[in-house]
C-alpha cells in the first residue's frame, strides 16, 4: 500500500495544499521528501499520514487536538496483488463488503477523511470505511503484514541497563498486535522495546541452543529437529553493513544486563556506549527487519538527526534496499537526502510572506522551487569533499549527478559529483582550480566527465589521452542516453503513471521519436562538427626561445632572436590561413554534411540512434508521443535512474569503467603522494 494523494483544505496553518497523485512504489522503494523551514508544517503533514494509517478519525482524536476546524483527506493506494489478497480471503462478502471490493477493483485506492466535504470519502463514507476495515483485517491481521510505522523527531536513546526480571515476565514482544501498536507509538518506547527485544533474542537463542545440544547428547532429540537458527543473524549482518567490523557480542555474565557490541579494535562495549548517530541508524533500520516491513508506508521525521551527511545518505539508501516496495516519507533539512529524493518526489512547505498561512509547492515547478530552495539554504551552503572530485555537465540538480550518484551508490564516500555547466566550461573550471585545490587539499583528486555530443571517436580518445586520466568522455551523446532502456521505461510507466505498456511498444515509440527528430539531429551534428573545425586558432609556439638569450647587456632586445620569433609567427599564420581556406571551402563543408547525413541515416535505420541522438530529447519526445504532461519527464527520468540503479548487472560497462578508473586512479595517485 502507499499514499496516492494528500489533500489539505485546512490543517493548522496549511491551506489549500495537495501532494500527489503519486504512483506505486518500485521494488527498491520510493522516497518522498518534505522540505521547509522550521514551523513550515512538515511534521504536521507526517502526523496526518500517521493517523491515516494507525486508527480511524474519531471524536476522541478530535477532542484531543487543538484544531477542530481541520479539513483534509488522505488517499491510500493499493497494488493489484493486495487487492487480490483481499478478494481471495472473502468467500461470501456482505453487501457493503462487495461494494467496497468493487470500489477497490475500479479505483485501486480508498480515502481516509476528516471534515473534507469535497473529497472522495464524502461521496460514499460506508464504502471507504469498509475498504479500510478490509485492508486492515486482511493485510495486517490475517497475513501479518506491517502497514507501516512512524518515527518522530523527538528520538532519544536512554542509557538504561536491561531489567533482568523481564526474562521471566510473560513477554508480548513476539505478538503481532503488540508490534503493530508500537509502530505509531512514541520513539523512546519504540527504542526501549527494540533494545529489550534484541537482548532477549540473544539470551533465548543461547538457551534454546543449549537445550538442543543437551537433548542431542542424551539421545532424546525429536526426529527431524535441527539446530536453532540465530535470530540475531540478520541484525548482525545489518550492523556489519553499516559499520564494518562491528558485531553483536556475548554478555560477560550468564544473565544479560545489557546488549553488547564487539568493535573492530577488539573491545566489547554496551550498546548505549555507541555514538548517537550509530544508534540512530541501526535503530531505524532494525524496524524493517523485525517487522519485515515491505509494501508499506514509512513516516520518518528528520532522519538526519545525529548523522554525518554521508551516513544520512547511507541510511536513506539502505532503507530503500532493505525491504522492497515501501513508500518512505521524510521531513528533512539535509541536502544529501533532498538530492536522493529527486525533483518528482520533493515538496516544499513554505509560509506566505503576507501572513501565517503555509502552502506546498512541488519541486517540478522549476522557478518557484529554485526560489524556495535558495531561501531555505541560502547562497553560502557547503560542498562535501571526497577523495575524488568529478566535475560533470549540467546544473546543481542535473541528471548527470543523479545518474552517477544513484548508479554507483557504493562509491558515494569516495567520489563527489559536481555539476558545472556545459562541456565548454569544464576546461576553464579545471584550469582555474586545479593549481589552488591540488596545492591546498592534498587528499583530493579532481576529474572531469563530459558528454560525447557529436565528437568523432578519434577526438574523444585524443581528449582522454591528453588529460593524463583526468578527463573522461561518455561513449553516448548524453548521460540520459543510458536511460533509454525499454524494459525499465515500461516498468516505470506502470509504477509512476499507472500505464501498462510492453517493452516492444516502448522500443517502437522511441524509434518513431528518433525518426521524427532526425532532421534536428542532422542540423545540430553538422553545426557542432563545423564549429569544432572552425573554432579559435591555436597560434602557440612551444619551446621557441626556451633557454636562448633575448636581451643585450644594455637591456635591449637581441635583433636576431626577435626576428626569429616574428618569422615563426608569420609562418604559423600562413599555415593557419592555408588550413582555414581548406576548412572553410565548400568542398570541406559538403564533406562534413555528407559524413553527418550517412551517420544519421545509419542510426535511424538501425539502433545506433540510442547512442548518437540526444537522450534528453528522446525521452521528452517519447513523453509527448505517449500523451504525458511536461512535468512527467522529471519523474520519468528520476524513476529510470532508480530502476537501473537497483539492477547493477544491467549498468553499462563504459560507465562502470569510468567510475572504477576514477576511484582506482585516485587511490593510486594518493598512494604515490603518501609515499613521498
Amino acid at each position: 500500500m502507499f499514499i496516492r494523494r494528500l489533500r489539505i483544505a485546512r490543517f493548522r496553518h496549511i491551506r489549500d495544499a495537495t501532494i500527489g497523485p503519486l504512483g506505486e512504489p518500485p521494488l527498491d522503494s520510493d522516497l518522498v521528501a518534505l522540505v521547509g523551514a522550521n514551523g513550515a508544517g512538515k511534521s504536521s503533514v507526517l502526523e496526518l499520514l500517521g493517523h491515516a494509517l494507525s486508527n480511524s478519525w474519531s471524536l476522541t482524536w478530535n477532542i484531543r487536538r487543538s484544531f477542530p476546524k481541520s479539513s483534509f483527506e488522505v488517499e491510500i493506494g493499493l497494488t493489484d496483488a493486495e487487492i487480490d489478497l483481499i478478494i481471495a480471503r472473502l468467500e461470501h462478502p456482505t453487501g457493503v463488503q462487495q461494494q467496497a471490493i468493487e470500489y477497490l477493483r475500479t479505483k485501486r485506492a480508498y480515502a481516509r477523511s476528516f471534515g473534507f466535504a469535497e473529497g472522495e470519502y464524502a461521496k460514499e463514507p460506508p464504502v471507504h470505511n469498509q475498504a479500510h476495515a478490509l485492508v486492515t483485517s486482511t493485510l495486517r491481521d490475517y497475513y501479518n503484514r506491517a502497514l507501516g510505522f512512524f518515527l518522530r523527531s523527538d528520538r532519544t536513546y536512554p542509557v538504561n541497563a536491561y531489567q533482568q526480571r523481564k526474562l521471566i515476565d510473560k513477554s508480548e514482544r513476539g505478538d503481532r498486535q503488540y508490534v503493530w501498536n508500537l509502530a505509531f507509538n512514541t520513539s523512546d518506547i519504540q527504542y526501549q522495546d527494540m533494545y529489550d527485544f534484541l537482548v532477549e533474542q540473544h539470551y533465548h537463542h543461547d538457551r534454546r541452543l543449549g537445550m538442543y545440544h543437551r537433548r542431542r547428547s542424551a539421545g532424546t532429540l525429536d526426529a527431524g529437529a535441527s539446530e536453532p537458527i540465530n535470530p540475531l543473524g540478520q541484525y548482525d549482518r545489518l550492523l556489519e553493513r553499516l559499520f564494518p567490523g562491528y558485531s553483536f557480542a556475548d554478555p560477560p555474565a550468564d544473565i544479560p544486563d545489557n546488549l553488547y557490541i564487539s568493535l573492530p579494535c577488539g573491545d566489547r562495549v554496551p550498546f548505549h556506549d555507541l555514538s548517537s548517530g550509530e544508534k540512530e541508524v541501526f535503530f531505524i533500520l532494525s524496524f524493517f527487519l523485525r517487522n519485515d516491513v515491505r509494501d508499506a508506508v514509512i513516516v520518518l521525521d528528520e532522519p538526519e538527526l545525529h548523522l554525518h551527511p554521508e551516513l544520512g545518505r547511507l541510511l536513506i539508501r539502505t532503507m530503500q534496499e532493505i525491504r522492497p516496495g515501501n513508500q518512505i516519507w521524510v521531513a528533512t533539512h539535509s541536502g544529501e537526502i533532498i538530492d536522493e529524493a529527486g525533483r518528482d518526489r520533493l515538496f516544499f512547505l513554505h509560509k506566505d510572506a503576507a501572513g501565517p498561512v503555509a502552502g506546498i509547492t512541488p519541486a517540478t515547478d522549476d522557478n518557484e522551487a529554485t526560489r524556495l530552495l535558495r531561501g531555505l539554504f541560502g547562497y553560502s551552503g557547503y560542498m562535501g569533499v571526497a577523495r575524488a572530485m568529478v566535475f560533470t555537465e549540467g546544473s546543481g540538480a542535473s541528471v548527470d549527478r543523479k545518474v552517477f550518484g544513484r548508479l554507483f551508490s557504493s562509491k558515494s564516500g569516495a567520489v563527489r559529483i559536481i555539476p558545472s555547466g556545459g562541456c565548454e566550461s569544464l576546461p576553464r573550471i579545471n584550469a582555474a582550480i586545479l593549481h589552488v585545490l591540488n596545492a591546498t587539499l592534498s587528499s583530493c583528486e579532481f576529474f572531469l566527465v563530459r558528454d560525447r555530443d557529436y565528437l568523432h571517436d578519434a577526438e574523444a580518445e585524443a581528449m582522454q589521452e591528453r588529460s593524463d586520466g583526468r578527463l573522461w568522455v561518455l561513449s553516448r551523446n548524453q548521460i540520459e542516453n543510458y536511460l533509454l532502456d525499454a524494459e525499465a521505461i515500461a516498468r516505470v510507466e506502470r509504477e509512476v503513471l499507472d500505464q501498462r505498456i510492453s517493452s516492444q511498444e516502448v522500443d517502437r515509440i522511441l524509434t518513431r521519436a528518433a525518426r521524427a527528430m532526425a532532421g534536428e539531429v542532422l542540423r545540430e551534428m553538422i553545426a557542432f562538427r563545423m564549429n569544432r573545425r572552425w573554432g579559435p586558432l591555436d597560434l602557440s609556439l612551444e619551446r621557441v626561445l626556451d633557454g636562448q638569450p633575448c636581451l643585450t647587456a644594455e637591456g635591449e632586445w637581441l635583433t636576431g632572436s626577435i626576428d626569429s620569433l616574428r618569422s615563426r609567427f608569420v609562418d604559423r599564420i600562413r599555415d593557419a590561413q592555408s588550413s582555414m581556406q581548406e576548412v572553410v571551402s565548400s568542398t570541406s563543408a559538403n564533406a562534413v554534411c555528407e559524413e553527418c547525413q550517412c551517420e544519421c541515416l545509419a542510426a535511424v535505420n538501425g539502433s545506433a540512434w540510442r547512442l548518437l541522438f540526444p537522450g534528453k530529447r528522446l525521452l521528452s519526445e517519447y513523453a509527448k508521443l505517449r500523451g504525458h504532461r511536461k512535468v512527467i519527464v522529471p519523474a520519468l527520468t528520476n524513476s529510470l535512474v532508480r530502476n537501473l540503479g537497483a539492477a547493477p548487472a544491467r549498468l553499462p560497462e563504459d560507465l562502470k569503467r569510468i567510475v572504477d578508473a576514477v576511484v582506482g586512479d585516485s587511490d593510486r595517485r594518493m598512494a604515490g603522494h603518501d609515499s613521498k
